[in-house]
């Protein structure tokens, strides 16, 4: 699908009549895509059962705040009532993934906890690639 937003919606609208229970768009740091979260969030109002989210969110603080990340999810999930399934993560393959640093995998973790689950019941995918050196 890459950057072609009329066959990203034409597919997520197809995945929907035909009963798929989600769409995933993926997140890349190389121009390969549009910007996940707000492809994610241009799909809201043009579907009303099919859960939304991203394949994976990258947790680089130099990408994304991650205090930011937290609204951006929280804001969807109150604008698609409840359809995000947030999947996260640090990088696609062990070449590419960022080296592990285990004081901001706890933050992660405590930030998903507080806002995520107790406040939002967001569907909840962690995904952390480590390297055999964490």
């Amino acid at each position: 699908m890459g950057t072609n937003y009329e066959k990203i919606k034409d597919t997520c609208i197809f995945a929907e009549k035909n009963g798929y229970d989600g769409f995933f768009y993926g997140e890349s740091l190389a121009n390969i895509d549009l910007d996940c979260w707000t492809v994610l969030s241009s799909l809201i109002n043009i579907t009303s059962k099919i859960k939304l989210g991203p394949v994976i969110t990258y947790l680089f603080p130099e990408y994304r705040s991650i205090a930011l990340l937290a609204k951006q999810a929280i804001t969807f999930q109150t604008l698609s009532t409840g359809r995000l399934e947030y999947r996260t993560g640090a990088g696609a393959t062990l070449q590419y993934s960022v080296q592990c640093d285990i004081r901001m995998e706890l933050s992660i973790h405590y930030l998903l906890y507080s806002y995520f689950i107790q406040s939002q019941k967001i569907e909840l995918h962690i995904v952390f690639l480590r390297d055999n050196n964490c």
